[in-house]
């Protein structure tokens, strides 16, 4: 495996996850009444709760996508 294919793995990792981060945002934004009544339904949980589960869980994606992803490709490029 050379260094161009893995810059194009993380490259492309990076692109696809933060595609995710993105819809899940939108859904967020966009769909709000609708999640927070599915998933209160699911897990009996209040609305308040429901928004810090998912801003906490919005956080420690994009973390991850930063410390697995990102900073790979980006050092990758230097190399």
């Amino acid at each position: 495996m050379n260094i161009e294919t893995l810059q194009s793995f993380f490259g492309w990792c990076t692109v696809i996850n933060a595609g995710i981060l993105i819809y899940w945002t939108v859904m967020l934004v966009f769909a709000r009444g609708w999640i927070h009544k599915f998933h209160g339904k699911m897990f009996q949980l209040s609305d308040e709760k429901l928004s810090a589960i998912h801003y906490t869980l919005l956080g420690a994606f994009k973390m991850a996508i930063i410390l697995f992803n990102l900073v790979p490709w980006i050092a990758l490029k230097l190399v």
